[in-house]
């Protein structure tokens, strides 16, 4: 039994409710749509972020933060916020793992200002780890919230029960109500959903460490953290059972969460013309989806040319899987206007994508470079996620990782993350079981997961990725490679120069093509109020046409079934 404190009800028909992002983020977009449907209750409801400090997006962090986050939120802080949401009847927060102890330093402080203010607490964290959340919280949201949250809003506006809503675990005294998981959002249901609040004017406040108080979210936050791009999620589910991914947390709750489900074409459309409709400066749209890549041929080509009608600005594709690439997927969505993509390799190591159970063939990863690579003409160099600092890695996967990368076809960029772990995921398992055995050591999840170690791996990593090395010259530095958890010299300022090189090569990527999704400012906005971006981006930037650039597949090319993972039918 978990020993609590606080209320022991949530308040009968609560006259205002406010909910918190806690995290680097204002574009979170779960805590927006779950905003949208509570206006409906709380016509008064504000939407408040607090920002950890860290700008997660920012080079600029990257570059000169730490393994923790350089700028942090004081005891003063703390007070301040807890000071504006004591007024409230219920809080709700949202948060990911990695910025749990913050929000539960908030939870303490807000305990202080008001003892009777009724917490809630969703997001990624309470769905991986709801034993810890619950000792904060009088209630946390353990699966999808949509639904969920709907229904307890609607049983307290109503002076009901609400201890048996589904999705939610309560705190009642010394006990804790452990409610079972309704079923997931079927296609038809989350096409009924509000789209997710966006840019709405006196309802969004962030906290302004300077001012020390709460301010009204301007374009230039926008901005700050968004550049001229807008996210969404378009579909939800990934067939992978990768360990390092909170998706294992989530199938361990619904094996359904493999299925990709999503609402219909012009749902997303319908979202994206909103928004844009709000800052007409928006010139690209980002998906965070894990594996839109994946959806159905004939989907991808309703939304292809839908969307070449009716949004006609770029868009980015941050989730596709190598399985998944193919020519004609990949030559519709060029035609629909997507300008980049993003997917996760993690290593060139087979025995470690074992170890993180990551699906992988022979070839994989260089066959789906090579085809990717034949469509640089029209879209921004692909990112490539990988992951480093492992601490069971052996010398032969830290080289073989480089290799991979030294030899993969160009262009390409980086995503590189040290290696931190996520509760309730099967790696935390596996890693436990090392570290109990003693052999291990590693970092939380609440450590900045961009700082990686300063070896000579890491160095010769960002400098392969950066330009192809001469074969002798590149084997040569491959010999001092080493896994970072093994005793050898570290070279912080050699790695920070060559970082410094990669990101200015890939900055230079983003402004060939003007695009100013992962370049936040406010010098992307005045060129696009001068005209400048939308000139460059008509004239002299080469779009993909179907009937002028379709390439045939070469016979050589693997190209991997797509799995029946789809809720639509399709």
């Amino acid at each position: 039994m978990i020993q609590v404190q606080g209320s022991l009800r949530a308040p009968t028909r609560p006259r205002k409710l406010a909910l918190v992002t806690v995290g680097d983020y204002i574009s979170i977009y779960g805590m927006r749509k779950i905003a949208a449907s509570a206006e409906r209750f709380f016509p008064d409801l504000r939407a408040y972020f607090v920002t950890t400090g860290g700008r997660l997006h920012s080079i600029k962090n990257i570059l000169f933060s730490s393994k923790k986050e350089a700028a942090k939120l004081t005891p003063p802080d703390l007070e301040a916020i807890a000071a504006e949401l004591a007024d409230y009847d219920m809080v709700g927060f949202s948060s990911m793992t990695i910025d749990a102890e913050w929000t539960k330093k908030i939870i303490a402080e807000l305990r202080k200002a008001g003892p009777e203010v009724y917490v809630i607490w969703g997001g990624i964290h309470p769905m991986v780890a709801p034993e810890d959340a619950i000792e904060h919280a009088d209630a946390v949201c353990v699966g999808e919230g949509d639904l969920a949250f709907d229904e307890l809003l609607e049983r307290l506006m109503a002076g009901e029960d609400y201890r048996d809503v589904e999705n939610f675990w309560f705190r009642e005294g010394d006990e804790v109500l452990r409610n079972g998981f309704r079923p997931l959002m079927t296609p038809e249901q989350m096409q009924e959903r509000l789209h997710p609040l966006y840019a709405q004017e006196g309802m969004e406040y962030i906290y302004e460490k300077k001012k020390g108080k709460f301010v009204p979210v301007t374009r230039g936050d926008y901005l700050d953290y968004d550049g001229l791009s807008y996210h969404t999620l378009w579909t939800q589910g990934c067939p992978y059972r990768c360990s390092y991914c909170s998706n294992t947390a989530f199938l361990a709750i619904d094996k359904k969460y493999a299925q990709i489900r999503q609402p219909s074409v012009d749902y997303i459309i319908g979202e994206v013309k909103a928004a844009v409709a709000k800052h007409p400066y928006i010139n690209t749209v980002v998906f965070d989806d894990d594996c839109m890549g994946a959806l159905p041929t004939p989907v991808l080509r309703e939304f292809s040319e839908k969307w070449r009608e009716r949004v006609g600005i770029p868009f980015f594709v941050s989730g596709i899987i190598p399985s998944y690439v193919e020519r004609e997927k990949l030559e519709i969505l060029l035609a629909g206007g997507m300008n980049r993509l993003r997917m996760g390799l993690q290593s060139g190591s087979d025995r470690l994508l074992k170890f993180f159970k990551r699906p992988n063939k022979p070839g994989l990863i260089p066959n789906m470079a090579r085809t990717i690579a034949d469509y640089r003409g029209f879209m921004i160099a692909p990112a490539f996620d990988l992951i480093v600092d492992i601490p069971v890695e052996q010398e032969d996967d830290v080289k073989t990782t480089i290799r991979m990368i030294h030899d993969l076809a160009r262009p390409f960029t980086l995503n590189v993350f040290s290696l931190r772990v996520i509760p309730g995921t099967t790696l935390a398992d596996q890693i436990q079981e090392a570290m109990d055995a003693g052999d291990i050591d590693i970092e939380g999840i609440d450590q900045n997961y961009h700082t990686v170690a300063p070896t000579a791996a890491n160095v010769l990593l960002f400098l392969v990725a950066t330009t192809r090395l001469p074969k002798r010259l590149f084997e040569y530095l491959l010999g001092f490679a080493k896994p970072a958890h093994e005793e050898q010299r570290q070279f912080p300022v050699l790695l920070f120069l060559v970082r410094m090189l990669f990101f200015v090569k890939r900055g230079l990527y983003d402004l060939r093509f003007m695009d100013f999704s992962v370049l936040p400012g406010k010098v992307g906005w005045l060129l696009w109020k001068i005209g400048f971006v939308g000139f460059w981006q008509k004239y002299l930037v080469r779009h993909f046409d179907p009937k002028r650039h379709s390439k045939r597949l070469r016979e050589d090319e693997v190209v991997m079934p797509v799995p029946k993972v789809f809720s639509s039918g399709d």
